[in-house]
């Protein structure tokens, strides 16, 4: 054991497949490398909450995220089906309700802030076993279709594992302070996804495993999981490493691909970049909501700076009687104080319910609210945080992790009057409208009506 700054004393080595909390790799096809990493990292946390770590029953669907997570646009006249880094051509229907003309490629990137947003908006990842067109060979992209009835399903006989925690563990801290968070993710949830610069050429090897490191000027263009850790290995000076599992490295000699490597710890991206150095999908169990509501199709993509907003509100409108399983925020940052209610019929109407708690780190947290039984209605959700940074969904552009294709992609997004509010100098206002101009929020330039905002928040109900 070794004393890394924290309170606790972590060890020195740690390997996630010594106890079969890991699922086996899976090779992948396309761009799909994100959702590979976040898949793997929610295989790996549903099975370190289980008694029977069976690797048989876990098989979770990449590419269910890929065709449904919110982002995609339509395909156009012109694309090639079926190539490496292709779109699913002029047939291929998006799932970027907001613009359907707009929005990433499909299979080419993501991350995880796309991954996340489609585990809130999809109740869960879809376990791909459950669909009857699916085999238990991982070969699900080989039937993807172009439709939502074709191919891999929009609904199908699926089961749901909704994370209920998502951490953003690299927003803040030292370098050291980054690696002590992941390690203790690693321990207590599972593998954690990050991002690194791939490359073929390793620059060292460690008891016949291949070691990689990039420190120079290039951007994060692939997706990993981190399944452990050595503090210990040391190459031409570098002293420790993470433990890798991938879904997509090549042998440079060989050509064969190669599951496990090792990423030196003084990597630049690694564990280190704010949004892609490390995710952990937390606390995932199997759930089936009956309705899911939002106004936010792309989650957290903005962040407020207005220190003078109190409070933010989401209306929504519940058709007959049902119970209300939780509430989906976003937090922006560490240890995070809220004050979440429910009022009904206006936004200082009745109180039904209320949580105040705090969360520890950044990202999408579900708070229950106990299967509260409610009428049918017009009902507001109000979420007031300490400290006055409220994520928001807008027109944005996308980083995709993927190297060969052109970064910065636009997606739309769309809001209406009457869907999202702020509280500010005692008066609430219309949200939609809102603009920030401090966090480099972008005016889409050819539609004006996709210059709109909405705060990022879901409702669940059974």
């Amino acid at each position: 054991m070794v004393n890394n700054g924290s309170q606790s004393l972590l060890p020195a080595k740690y390997d996630l497949r010594e106890s079969n909390i890991i699922t086996l790799p899976k090779k992948q096809a396309w761009g799909t490398c994100w959702a590979h990493s976040a898949i793997s990292s929610i295989e790996s946390n549903f099975l370190s909450k289980q008694k029977d770590k069976s690797l048989a029953e876990i098989n979770f669907s990449e590419y269910h995220m890929d065709k449904f997570n919110g982002f995609n646009r339509d395909g156009i006249k012109g694309e090639v089906l079926n190539t490496e880094k292709s779109g699913q051509g002029i047939d291929f229907i998006g799932s970027n309700l907001d613009d359907r003309q707009s929005g990433l490629l499909v299979h080419q990137g993501g991350d995880m802030r796309i991954a996340t947003a489609y585990i809130a908006n999809n109740g869960g990842v879809v376990n791909e076993k459950k669909s009857h067109f699916i085999s238990n060979s991982h070969q699900d992209h080989d039937v993807f279709g172009n439709t939502s009835i074709t191919g891999i399903k929009r609904r199908d006989m699926y089961r749901y594992y909704f994370s209920r925690d998502i951490q953003f563990l690299t927003l803040f801290g030292t370098n050291r302070e980054k690696r002590i968070k992941i390690k203790k993710a690693i321990i207590n949830h599972g593998a954690v996804s990050s991002g690194q610069v791939q490359t073929n050429k390793p620059f060292g090897f460690f008891n016949n495993m291949e070691v990689h490191f990039h420190n120079g000027n290039k951007e994060i263009d692939h997706a990993i999981s981190l399944i452990g850790w050595n503090d210990h290995l040391e190459v031409d000076g570098h002293v420790g490493a993470w433990l890798v599992k991938d879904s997509f490295h090549q042998s440079e000699t060989t050509g064969k691909y190669i599951k496990y490597f090792y990423i030196l710890y003084d990597d630049i991206h690694v564990a280190k970049n704010p949004f892609h150095g490390g995710t952990s999908f937390a606390n995932t169990q199997l759930e089936k909501f009956n309705s899911i509501y939002t106004h936010s199709l792309h989650g957290w993509r903005y962040t407020s700076t207005n220190l003078k907003i109190k409070a933010v509100a989401s209306k929504y409108l519940i058709s007959r009687e049902k119970k209300i399983a939780g509430v989906g925020i976003y937090s922006t940052q560490e240890n995070s104080r809220y004050v979440l209610t429910i009022h009904s019929s206006s936004l200082d109407g009745p109180i039904v319910f209320t949580k105040v708690s705090k969360v520890k780190y950044p990202g999408f947290h579900f708070v229950s609210a106990n299967s509260l039984s409610i009428k049918s209605g017009i009902y507001f959700i109000k979420l007031a945080l300490k400290r006055p940074a409220y994520p928001y969904d807008a027109s944005s552009t996308v980083d995709v992790l993927l190297s060969e294709t052109t970064k910065k992609i636009q997606v739309n997004s769309s809001a209406n009057k009457g869907e999202s509010y702020y509280l500010i100098d005692g008066q609430w206002k219309d949200f939609s409208s809102y603009k920030d101009k401090h966090n480099l929020q972008r005016k889409n330039s050819h539609a004006m009506k996709y210059d709109t905002a909405n705060i990022s928040m879901n409702l669940y109900t059974h």
